[in-house]
């Protein structure tokens, strides 16, 4: 955790940690000092569940399902909706602690989109989803995911570019805010 932290934390990335039963109230909390008034949500992420959009609902946060509609003439409707999510809320496969890199898998639920629209990302990492490295994760539960997911991306930190003028930009190609929980299991 400490690796994966410095190493996020070096390119602008934000990481919390708590126990599992503070997710929820940490995630609300996060959202509430980012000032976000709607909020996209990844659908089936394990750690997710109808409890944090009650309570986000119950703080006067619109919650949005991150997930499209493969009909295009409904996928158009849904976009702009979904763009004007002030932040999005996912789960990661997987931590990469010698980078402070964090997998997201595409799918029906959304994680990838809502990982990568909003300007503000948070995204939920369990500890024990966090490994060495790359090749660590891959010979554990990586290839599993590989096999299940038509794409994954490999993500470090808030997005940033240099390409006008040299002149260093965060959050054009994707959230400018990269904030990272990681979820300690429950104690026995």
């Amino acid at each position: 955790i400490g690796e994966f932290s410095r190493r996020l934390e070096a390119v602008g990335g934000e990481v919390h940690t708590c126990d599992s039963g503070e997710l929820i109230p940490l995630v609300e909390r996060i959202l509430e000092q980012l000032g976000a008034r709607s909020v996209l949500l990844a659908q089936g992420s394990p750690p997710l569940d109808a409890s944090l959009a009650a309570g986000l609902e119950g703080r006067g946060m619109t919650c949005l399902p991150a997930s499209l509609p493969i009909e295009a003439a409904r996928r158009a409707e849904c976009l702009p909706k979904l763009d004007a999510a002030d932040a999005g809320v996912c789960a990661a496969l997987a931590g990469l602690a010698d980078t402070g890199t964090v997998v997201v898998g595409s799918g029906p639920e959304g994680a990838l989109l809502t990982s990568l629209l909003p300007p503000a990302a948070i995204v939920i990492l369990p500890a024990g989803d966090l490994h060495t490295g790359l090749s660590a994760w891959l010979q554990n539960s990586g290839s599993s995911h590989l096999q299940s997911h038509s794409s994954l991306s490999l993500v470090t930190g808030p997005s940033r570019t240099a390409d006008i003028e040299m002149t260093l930009t965060m959050g054009v190609h994707g959230p400018g805010r990269w904030i990272v929980v990681i979820v300690r299991p429950a104690p026995d």
